[in-house]
C-alpha cells in the first residue's frame, strides 16, 4: 500500500510538471518575435509578392527571410510555397521589369507551389564580393531588406 501511494504521488508530481510546462510554452505568445514585411508590386500584372522576415530569441536569436505570395505576418516558412532563407539577417534585392532580383550567398530551393507572374531570380554573389555589395548597394539601385 505504501508503494502504491509513492507511485501515485510521483505520477501526480510528473503530471503537474508536464501541465505547467505546456501552460508556459503554449499559453503565452512569444513577445520577442519581430516580423517585417515589404510588398513587391507589379503594376503590369497587378500582383504582389512579399519579402517577410521573422526574428526571435533576442540578440543572439534566430531569423528567417521568405519570399511569399502571402502577406500574412503569422507564418511558418514553407519551402514548398516560399523561397526560404534560414539564418539570414538581411536580403539584398532589386525589383525591375517585373523581376525580383535577389543577391544571395546561397540559393534557396525554388518552391514548386510558388505561383506568380513576377519572376524571382536568385543571383549568387561570392562571399568575397558580397561584403563590397553590402557596403555599396544603394549606389547600384539595390535595396536592403531586414
Amino acid at each position: 500500500m505504501k508503494k502504491t501511494l509513492i507511485i501515485v504521488i510521483i505520477l501526480a508530481i510528473f503530471l503537474a510538471l508536464i501541465s505547467y510546462i505546456i501552460y508556459v510554452f503554449v499559453s503565452f505568445p512569444d513577445y520577442n518575435t519581430v516580423v517585417n514585411t515589404t510588398e513587391i508590386h507589379s503594376v503590369k500584372f497587378n500582383e504582389s509578392i512579399y519579402l517577410k522576415s521573422k526574428a526571435w530569441g533576442g540578440v543572439s536569436g534566430n531569423m528567417v527571410i521568405v519570399v511569399s505570395n502571402s502577406s500574412n505576418n503569422e507564418f511558418k516558412p514553407d519551402k514548398s510555397k516560399e523561397f526560404v532563407y534560414n539564418d539570414a539577417n538581411h536580403l539584398l534585392y532589386k525589383f525591375s521589369n517585373d523581376t525580383l532580383n535577389l543577391y544571395v550567398d546561397a540559393l534557396a530551393v525554388t518552391p514548386i507551389e510558388f505561383n506568380s507572374n513576377i519572376v524571382v531570380k536568385q543571383i549568387i554573389v561570392p562571399s568575397s564580393e558580397y561584403l563590397d555589395l553590402l557596403n555599396s548597394y544603394k549606389s547600384k539601385g539595390i535595396n536592403l531588406f531586414k
